[in-house]
């Protein structure tokens, strides 16, 4: 016998205010046990039910006892959301489990969670503050058992564990009833929204998971930054140029050279000499070079210095500086 329990959920005023804004729609949300299971299969007390935003960071929470037939009538955001369902027993350990995505972008929706008999779980935890200190947008996530990635289920869905991205923000990831079981390596890389190249990597050494039980791991300490970026200010190197129009220089173009990666960055030339920003710089020997273009894109003006060799770390508030004056062609 299946036992159900309808919810409908609203995140402006959360589990709380009845009522409905104009722009917010109706999200209806079932779930269910697996059949011919109750409460009273699992000696269960209370469902938990949570909501995640459109980053993936949990919002809102709400427990049912079992039993109820709760219906709570609130209104949504129009947004992606996510959903769990988790049956705990009195002493606050999962017997089974459920999740679901949630689109609520186009209008009043209903969607209903199924949840399966628990196998256990590994929860990752990152601080947020690191997603502005290491300018980080999302995290990809790789789990192997035995060379091979492993799959687990996320919002409903069996996932294959190969370079799965999470946004930063969302602090908390968790695998639920992964497979198989139970010696993993996992690697973590987290990336800036404009970039394929990975700024910070935790390398998390063998571990094994347990049946039926939750390892949280604090992933901070397998923290290790492996690039640095820099900070370039400038100006024309003749005090006699006094804007970019006398010196006919449309746009500035500043470029980081390496035999094995080139950065570059070209900014119009606005008579505020604006730093240049180069993120994601490797640990090679690299040239600065800067140019000044002209309105047709020819070179009127360019500088090289040779910088060295970058090593990786120097990110945030470490960021590298260097200043660089901008020379006429000859």
């Amino acid at each position: 016998m299946k036992f159900i329990v309808p919810l409908i959920l609203s995140l402006v005023f959360v589990f709380g205010c009845m009522e409905s804004k104009p722009d917010n729609v109706e999200v209806r949300i079932n779930f269910e046990l697996p059949p011919d299971t109750t409460c009273e299969t699992y000696l269960a007390d209370y469902f938990e039910l949570s909501i995640y935003d459109s980053t993936q960071k949990k919002i809102s929470t709400k427990q049912i006892n079992c039993g109820e037939k709760q219906t709570i009538t609130l209104f949504m955001e129009r947004q992606e959301y996510y959903a769990t369902v988790i049956l705990f027993d009195k002493d606050g350990y999962y017997q089974s489990y459920g999740s679901k995505s949630i689109n609520a972008t186009e209008g009043d929706t209903e969607t209903t969670v199924k949840l399966d008999t628990y196998l256990g779980g590994v929860f990752f935890t990152w601080n947020t503050s690191d997603c502005k200190k290491y300018t980080l947008s999302y995290m990809n996530f790789t789990m192997r058992n035995e060379g091979e990635p492993v799959t687990a289920k996320i919002w409903g869905e069996d996932v294959v564990l190969d370079g799965y991205r999470i946004p930063c923000l969302a602090a908390r990831f968790e695998l639920i009833n992964i497979s198989p079981d139970p010696k993993y390596f996992v690697t973590i890389e987290g990336f800036r929204e404009e970039s394929d190249h990975s700024r910070i990597i935790y390398d998390i050494p063998e571990f094994i998971s347990g049946r039926g039980q939750n390892k949280v791991i604090d992933i901070n300490k397998f923290r290790k930054v492996t690039v640095s970026d820099m900070q370039i200010s400038w100006e024309f190197d003749s005090k006699s140029i006094e804007s970019c129009e006398a010196a006919g220089v449309k746009n500035v173009v500043a470029k980081l050279v390496s035999e094995e990666q080139t950065i570059q960055l070209k900014q119009p030339c606005d008579n505020k000499y604006a730093d240049f920003y180069l993120y994601d710089i490797g640990n090679y020997d690299f040239e600065l070079v800067l140019t000044g273009l002209g309105a047709a894109g020819e070179a009127l003006f360019e500088t090289s210095k040779h910088i060295g060799v970058i090593e990786p770390g120097s990110i945030y508030d470490d960021i590298l500086k260097e200043h660089i004056y901008l020379e006429e062609i000859r």
